[in-house]
């Protein structure tokens, strides 16, 4: 999208603005009656994959690994940032939270979506006949259901949360930037004063330390594709939220 880059960017306005590109290219492709096959092709891209639960869910399943890998380090390294590693172990936790939730979210969407379709197609086509406030009010009353579907409420705006977003995006990278960077081990005053690199300070450092944090390391960057996939999904979702907003409007609907 071109003016949503955040979660909580999502709401009548911002649609409104994001529709208007959207509504010309609908014009330009189609023409009423759409057919499912033609709409399929137009969301198939916004659609959750089954290898986005899957990362997800392999993410979610190290997690707790990694947490007890953490805490061994830090009980057994003489060298370990204590506070570092702490914080990396509350990021986590936060991190799992939020990672379960989206992952029944796209569980949800996934065994939904294909079924959407139809009933997205029916609105649609049904929309240019609506004369009358009674039947502009039960099309209404059929539409709302799925925008709740994807918004996770009846407002116009997507409830994440308790989902991964931005804050856990942060987390993640800070996580992946300690480990980079080494500052789960303990830089002395003379390595600072030297600009020391993590490369160079490995040297110094017991393997059997090492082996541990590399472990780490390596489930680490799984945990981040995970991560990553739930908050493309998520963006994805309004993505899907806003383009049939956008058809609505497009027939005269909001």
């Amino acid at each position: 999208m071109i003016y949503i880059h955040e979660l909580k960017e999502l709401n009548v306005k911002s649609a409104d603005i994001e529709s208007v590109p959207i509504i010309r290219a609908i014009k330009e492709k189609h023409k009423l009656p759409l057919s499912e096959e033609s709409l399929m092709m137009d969301f198939s891209g916004f659609m959750v994959r089954q290898s986005d639960i899957a990362a997800m869910e392999s993410a979610a399943q190290i997690i707790p690994s990694v947490m007890e890998e953490i805490m061994q380090f830090s009980k057994i390294s003489s060298n370990a940032e204590q506070i570092n590693l702490k914080r990396a172990h509350t990021g986590m936790q936060e991190i799992i939270d939020h990672l379960n939730v989206n992952i029944n979210y796209a569980k949800d969407i996934h065994s939904w979506q294909c079924y959407s379709i139809g009933q997205m197609t029916s609105l649609i086509n049904m929309a240019p006949s609506l004369k009358t406030r009674e039947a502009k009010q039960a099309f209404n009353k059929e539409l709302s259901p799925l925008f709740e579907k994807i918004l996770r409420n009846e407002k116009f705006v997507m409830l994440f949360f308790d989902m991964i977003h931005e804050a856990q995006i942060e987390r993640i990278k800070g996580i992946v930037q300690a480990m980079e960077e080494g500052t789960f081990f303990h830089f002395g005053i003379q390595e600072h004063l030297n600009r020391m690199t993590f490369s160079e300070m490995r040297n110094r450092l017991p393997k059997e330390e090492l082996d541990l944090f590399d472990s780490i390391s390596a489930k680490v960057y799984k945990i981040k594709e995970g991560v990553d996939a739930a908050y493309n999904l998520n963006h994805r979702m309004i993505g899907f939220a806003v383009q049939f907003y956008s058809y609505i409007k497009w027939l005269g609907g909001f």
